[in-house]
């Protein structure tokens, strides 16, 4: 799946991006680099301690419960939202490019979309929760 692919570099891309080319002026007030560093290199630790229980809640299959495996999701959509915000970028900003990447996948005809519509289901969600 392509948007699967490379996930981690595109991540870190869109990071620097974001935060290198101009995150410094969407800034809140909040926003003190030495201050929230603990907190921010907390946050990255518990985002992959959370990866992990999720990889081993997979690996699991069928013996995995549902539950567990949408509790450790929900643990990283929060810990992303939390390190968007110690970093200074506010949630709305992520949630315009979220719902910016999903149409882009859409219009780009991305494998899961083609396969699945995934794309397309998640952002009629989140635009129906609105």
């Amino acid at each position: 799946m392509t948007l699967y692919r490379g996930f981690t570099a595109r991540i870190q891309n869109i990071f620097c991006s974001i935060f290198f080319e101009g995150a410094l002026n969407r800034m809140n007030e909040d926003f003190n680099v030495t201050g929230n560093i603990k907190t921010i290199e907390w946050l990255k630790v518990e985002i992959l301690s959370a990866l992990s229980s999720l990889n081993k809640g997979l690996l699991k299959g069928s013996k995995a419960s549902k539950d567990v495996i949408a509790d450790c999701i929900a643990g990283m959509v929060i810990l992303l939202y939390l390190l968007s915000k110690r970093i200074g970028i506010e949630f709305s900003y992520i949630d315009s490019k979220v719902q910016n990447k999903l149409k882009l996948g859409i219009l780009e005809e991305d494998e899961i979309e083609k396969d699945y519509g995934d794309l397309s289901k998640l952002l009629n969600y989140i635009r129906e929760r609105k």
